[in-house]
């Protein structure tokens, strides 16, 4: 891997997201996850090597106010 002096994570997706007309049982619980989560953990992992390597790197991560919202 190259050298990386920074790495933004900000990947999401909630059960509102997705195509016009589907059922929000279309995007299931593991979906949502292997996004929000695992998205992140996949793109901030190898990253940490190169960074840990060299002593010094930044990592920012983001999230999204979705999350706060209430599920009816």
């Amino acid at each position: 891997m190259s050298e990386l002096d920074l790495v933004i994570a900000n990947a999401g997706i909630s059960v509102s997201t997705r195509k016009k007309g589907a059922a929000a049982a279309d995007i299931a619980d593991a979906d949502v996850f292997a996004t929000n989560v695992d998205g992140v953990v996949n793109t901030v992992t190898p990253a940490i090597t190169s960074m840990r390597a060299r002593g010094h790197g930044q990592i920012a991560l983001m999230s999204s106010l979705a999350s706060f919202q209430r599920v009816s």
